[in-house]
């Protein structure tokens, strides 16, 4: 029985540090009662989210996977805060305090965001917003400590694993009854009407990060649709599509598309004539995607289309960015506050992230945290892979699916967005347990069998 259940008593001798945690966190209560009642309130929920983990830790892990749905921000301003980052706090909170610290290993990635986020120091050096780089090297520590907690709850506890697919999903059809609202009923900024139709954000600020949100639950919807055969699951299969393609986000549907191709490879295995041609049908299906009419480059920077050209000149410029620093880069979040120093003529666009994930590592991480990522995502692929072909489990593959269309859609825009990168790093969490529960099992019957046939 693991320590992380949460039904074995309290031992005597951990008392007297308990009773000194509660009496200090008592007093940070209670000064901040007097300075912000907003901070104590964050306080009081983060006391107490972490007691459901001693409970249980399913009731935890199943709010927070539904919260990224209902991703509501708490706090905006210098402590910007959601609901989902909260929950995501109390996990790493309540797994630290169930487990001994000897027992906190569960395989190698566990320690992966760590890794990326030791790599992403040395962009400190270079930086050229000392806040911004310290901020942006505190919320990736935060997410590293999220990932590896969530993957030892899962770990010592797998039968959490199918409850926690289940509650990805759930959270994306609690999301889509504010987006097909918004879609209906016209409601959301003028910015986002296209001809007519409003492109649907949910509780998401941009309809682009929750098109990110939604693909990567999309192909672990389809897992669960293939392998229950329940009316449900096929509808919340059907709705997660009528979202994505509502938020009228053209990266999305290219990874939405990658992922679902991906799902295809992993379940049927198909000749290696087949999988070239599917790329090719991929290839074009992303170019039609980002077409659009009278949209080529006439002369050096002016094309037809106002948002294509100022994607493109954005991504220039930040290649610009990068020549300038390619080793150190300009530090976390420093993309936004170097801009100006940077910027491309004709770039009047108000953007804060270059619109592709391993150009914004670069400059603003560096050479050593892109080669670190780029180490880490081959990595996960090959066991992840491996395991799926020995195993056969379909909701393995929606997992993989999931992860290759978020990183897919991120090449036009970013997995650093609140919701969008506590999504990325459950699917890498769920992954890895599900993967060292496979071979645990096998390692058990191998043992198993070993010692009938010695009987």
């Amino acid at each position: 029985m693991s320590s992380i259940s949460g039904r074995l008593p309290l031992p005597a001798a951990r008392l007297p540090y308990q009773t000194a945690w509660i009496a200090a966190l008592a007093l940070v209560l209670g000064c901040a009662v007097a300075v912000d009642g907003r901070v104590a309130t964050l306080l009081a929920a983060a006391l107490v989210a972490p007691l459901l983990i001693w409970a249980d830790p399913r009731i935890t892990l199943a709010l927070f996977l539904i919260t990224l749905g209902i991703n509501v921000d708490l706090v905006r301003g210098a402590l910007h805060v959601s609901l989902p980052q909260l929950l995501a706090l109390a996990i790493v909170a309540g797994v630290f305090v169930r487990t001994a610290i000897r027992n906190h290993d569960a395989g190698t990635w566990a320690s992966s965001g760590v890794w990326f986020t030791v790599a992403a120091c040395v962009s400190l050096i270079g930086a050229v917003h000392a806040g911004a780089a310290l901020s942006g090297i505190a919320q990736l520590a935060i997410l590293a400590l999220f990932l590896w907690a969530v993957t030892v709850l899962l770990v010592r506890r797998p039968d959490v694993l199918p409850t926690a697919l289940a509650c990805l999903v759930a959270g994306a059809l609690a999301s889509l009854v504010f987006a097909y609202g918004q879609a209906l009923f016209g409601i959301g900024p003028v910015e986002y009407q296209v001809n007519g139709v409003m492109r649907v954000y949910s509780t998401y600020r941009q309809p682009n990060s929750y098109a990110g949100y939604l693909i990567g639950v999309l192909p672990i919807a389809l897992a669960l649709a293939v392998t229950r055969k329940r009316v449900g699951d096929i509808f919340a299969l059907v709705a997660i599509v009528g979202g994505v393609i509502l938020t009228g986000s053209r990266g999305a549907w290219i990874g939405g598309f990658a992922g679902l191709l991906t799902f295809a490879v992993l379940i049927f295995r198909p000749r290696p004539i087949a999988i070239l041609g599917s790329l090719a049908v991929f290839l074009v299906l992303a170019g039609a995607a980002l077409a659009v009419p009278d949209a080529f480059i006439a002369g050096r920077f002016d094309l037809t289309d106002w948002s294509t050209q100022q994607r493109l000149l954005v991504l220039l410029t930040a290649v610009d960015g990068i020549i300038r620093s390619p080793i150190l880069g300009h530090g976390p979040g420093s993309f936004e506050h170097a801009l100006p120093a940077f910027a491309r003529q004709g770039l009047v666009d108000d953007v804060t992230i270059p619109h592709n994930l391993f150009l914004q590592v670069w400059f603003e991480l560096g050479i050593v945290a892109l080669l670190c990522m780029l180490v880490l995502l081959a990595g996960y692929y090959r066991s992840a892979m491996r395991a799926c072909r020995a195993f056969a489990d379909i909701r393995l593959a929606g997992l993989i699916a999931g992860v290759t269309a978020m990183i897919a859609a991120s090449m036009f825009g970013t997995l650093f967005i609140r919701g969008v990168q506590e999504t990325f790093a459950v699917l890498i969490a769920l992954t890895a347990a599900t993967v060292i529960h496979h071979r645990s099992t096998a390692r058990e019957s191998a043992l198993a069998t070993a010692r009938g046939d010695h009987a």
